[in-house]
């Protein structure tokens, strides 16, 4: 990694494996195995750090994605940095069971962030999902100091429990079927689906002890109504502190993403403002399908065009 010249020239080719390295990174949580993709263009003083959605999957992302963007945005002279959670494949540390939004991974974030700015590079964070709400609210805790320059938030939940939110959207009746004798026979004689059960007990104890985000409501006709309970004050409270820090921010949802849906009725009440606020510093980006998931190659290109595109837009000409 190295440091920008002040004007950025056209940009390179697409990075290979030839162009990447392993590394581990030390954290409070325990040593994090990175992969770090050298910038083909010319080097711009930053670094994406790749932060992906809770589904435990490794640094590659679902069906590659972040290594296809690491390796895109190196073209465009980003040095990338991908990398595996705590307890999750070959980083150390305890992995956890449930995971919640309230609760996202700063201190892994933080200690990459940390290793980035050791290597000379400012962070442009890019998080999917769980990603993107701990990118957030690192970027706008006192950790961060000036070592963010940029964020992007695919399809970020604007409530704070994610089991409890896929809980309250399924019918009784998908429950019921799956509650069957012999699948419940099957589910008790594996380890791994008795953890799982477990878990889904906790979240409707939740639910039931009317702990986590209802039902929502309709959407608000107008900006300045009131806010919708479940929208999480973390949220709004994480974007305002990146917004007066003046961090440039990318949203991305799909038009088929339910979470784009809570977004928008959160955009006509409590969002509105400080959308409006931020001006010009805050973009918000739609692509067809749904990008939850990046369950086809066409929401996979999607997002990845859009994030490239913003990434060359808001940083190619002076690092």
């Amino acid at each position: 990694m190295s440091t920008a010249p002040a004007v950025r020239p056209a940009p390179g080719p697409p990075a290979t494996a030839a162009d990447e390295f392993p590394a581990y990174v030390r954290a409070p949580t325990g040593d994090l195995l990175a992969v770090v993709t050298e910038a083909t263009g010319e080097p711009l003083g930053l670094a994406a750090v790749l932060l992906r959605g809770a589904g435990w999957r490794p640094s590659s992302g679902p069906r590659r994605t972040q290594v296809t963007l690491a390796r895109r945005l190196a073209g465009h002279g980003l040095d990338a940095v991908r990398f595996s959670y705590h307890g999750l494949a070959e980083s150390g540390g305890a992995g956890e069971e449930v995971v919640r939004l309230d609760r996202p991974y700063t201190a892994d974030a933080g200690a990459v962030v940390d290793w980035v700015a050791d290597q000379g590079c400012r962070a442009v964070l890019i998080g999917n999902c769980f990603g993107a709400r701990t990118a957030l609210a690192y970027a706008a805790g006192p950790a961060a100091g000036d070592r963010v320059a940029g964020l992007a938030l695919v399809v970020p939940p604007v409530f704070d429990y994610e089991v409890a939110r896929r809980l309250d959207r399924r019918p009784l009746g998908h429950f019921a079927r799956r509650a069957r004798p012999g699948r419940l026979w099957a589910v008790l004689r594996d380890p791994a689906r008795r953890r799982a059960l477990r878990r889904t007990l906790r979240a409707f104890a939740s639910v039931a002890g009317g702990k986590l985000r209802p039902g929502r409501g309709p959407a608000p006709a107008s900006t300045g109504g009131a806010a919708p309970e479940w929208l999480s004050p973390r949220f709004v409270a994480h974007l305002r502190a990146v917004v007066d820090r003046r961090i440039p921010v990318l949203f991305v949802y799909g038009r088929d993403d339910p979470y784009g849906a809570d977004f928008e009725r959160a955009r006509a009440t409590a969002l509105g403002p400080l959308l409006a606020e931020a001006g010009g510093l805050v973009e918000v980006t739609v692509v067809p399908g749904r990008v939850h998931g990046l369950t086809s190659v066409e929401t996979q290109e999607a997002m990845i065009a859009a994030v490239e595109a913003w990434a060359a837009s808001t940083f190619g000409r002076r690092a």
